[in-house]
């Protein structure tokens, strides 16, 4: 989890190659919410319930949308790593 969350981290600041990028669509909500302000990222709807949560794609999504905020505001990779 740990290593999948860094490398999270780094693409959202452009710290990893681009190609992971097209995996990651920031969430936004269709009206004014308080979830606008946390860096929330969009989880794809998939079909399979015993494998579709597995998959990279919506695994690493589902982690990075538990952390508390402080934590994924932290823009430096080593204030990151402190917090995780």
């Amino acid at each position: 989890m740990f290593k999948i969350l860094l490398i999270t981290h780094r693409t959202l600041n452009n710290l990893a190659p681009s190609y992971i990028r097209y995996l990651f669509t920031s969430y936004v909500p269709s009206r004014e919410l308080r979830s606008l302000s946390k860096n929330l990222l969009l989880i794809p709807h998939f079909n399979l319930m015993t494998h579709g949560e597995r998959y990279f794609s919506v695994a690493v999504l589902k982690l990075w949308n538990t952390l508390p905020s402080d934590i994924m505001d932290s823009s430096p990779v080593s204030v990151f790593n402190r917090e995780l």
